[in-house]
């Protein structure tokens, strides 16, 4: 945080104050703890397509409705189902429908399954997890499409977030289908780009008050 600072000290003091709200929101901007979630991550892996679930769910804004049975490895991109399967899950209600598709593809099942049986239909928000998960374990699980593409499986590469929950019980499952290679930063490097482009604003405003007197 110290370095955070010591990059403006050259600034004059009449401009660090006029900016004061602009440095503020930066600084909240930067030092704001992430929000939970739990994240599942559709991207191509050469000819393959890869599905990896990590993250953690708060349950505590959730209603178990019993067990989900046995699932199998599918994704069904028309109805944003996800499933990781296993040999048993336990079903949660509670989760507003913001998000009903993430592509128009059908189901398609799925292979080499690995870690916790999860299982995510957007389209009803139906989260279901292992039997007697404690709210904010942590949760991994992977499994792979092979010979498969993003487009051919038919989804569309974009994030698609479901939030629930409120204050401490705050959370969200976020699905982020990878397309073309891109330049949208994660959070830290956000408020990176933030600061930066803040301290070149300043910069130029220092510049123009010296080149006018």
């Amino acid at each position: 945080m110290q370095r955070f600072f010591s990059c403006f000290a050259f600034l004059p003091r009449c401009i660090l104050r006029r900016h004061a709200g602009a440095w503020g929101a930066a600084l909240l901007l930067a030092t704001a703890p992430a929000l939970a979630e739990y994240r599942i991550v559709i991207s191509q892996d050469g000819p393959d397509v890869v599905v990896t679930g990590t993250g953690s769910v708060n349950t505590a804004a959730l209603t178990s409705d019993g067990s989900g049975g046995s699932t199998t490895p599918y994704i069904a991109p028309l109805a944003a189902a996800i499933s990781f399967g296993g040999p048993g899950t336990e079903k949660y209600k509670g989760i507003p429908v913001s998000v009903t598709a993430i592509g128009p593809g059908g189901a398609s099942v799925l292979t080499a399954r690995t870690g916790d049986g999860t299982r995510f239909d957007g389209i009803y928000g139906n989260l279901y997890l292992p039997p007697g998960y404690v709210s904010g374990t942590p949760l991994y699980s992977t499994m792979r499409a092979p010979g498969k593409t993003i487009a051919g499986l038919g989804m569309t590469p974009g994030t698609y977030i479901w939030p629930f929950g409120a204050g401490a019980d705050r959370d969200r499952i976020v699905i982020v289908v990878v397309g073309a290679p891109s330049a949208i930063p994660a959070l830290s490097d956000a408020a990176l780009l933030a600061s930066s482009a803040l301290l070149a604003l300043l910069g130029m405003a220092w510049l123009r008050r010296r080149s006018g007197a």
